[in-house]
């Protein structure tokens, strides 16, 4: 059961089976401890982002194969209450492999945590508009991945 208790700025959310084995189809997993289950959202108000901000954040995918965490530092684009990665290519790239099979990611930026849902952008005019913001001038070979907190 996930629990919550109200601070000052936040929602603080506890899970007291984070990290303990449980039983799927017959193999034993973690539960991975660093996101939050269907269902719950996290609030913040102690980090703003100004539309159109270059940031470094630690992405936290679930492993497709492994089904355990995966942490990446990336470099991100804010603009317009969401955040966009780009890549060079997809094969290869575990995290873009690991976010088209598992959208829900968490970003920690400057301490805090953001619970996400990932998806790779598909329409022609937004993926160039965040790589023309992105870069100067713009490599527009890549391909970009909007995450947008819940």
């Amino acid at each position: 059961m996930v629990g919550c208790s109200k601070s000052a700025r936040m929602i603080t959310i506890h899970r007291p089976n984070a990290g303990k084995l449980i039983a799927t189809n017959g193999m034993e997993s973690r539960t991975p401890p660093c996101l939050p289950r269907r269902g719950v959202r996290r609030i913040f108000g102690t980090v703003k982002f100004q539309d159109g901000a270059s940031l470094v954040a630690n992405l936290t995918t679930i492993g497709r194969k492994s089904g355990l965490p995966r942490t990446v530092e990336l470099r991100f684009l804010y603009t317009q209450g969401c955040f966009y990665a780009t890549s060079s290519k997809v094969t290869g790239k575990h995290w873009c492999q690991n976010m088209i099979k598992t959208p829900s990611v968490e970003l920690q930026i400057k301490g805090e945590r953001f619970a996400c849902t990932a998806k790779q952008v598909m329409d022609e005019e937004l993926r160039r508009r965040i790589l023309s913001l992105r870069d100067s001038p713009p490599i527009l070979d890549r391909v970009v991945f909007e995450i947008k907190p819940q």
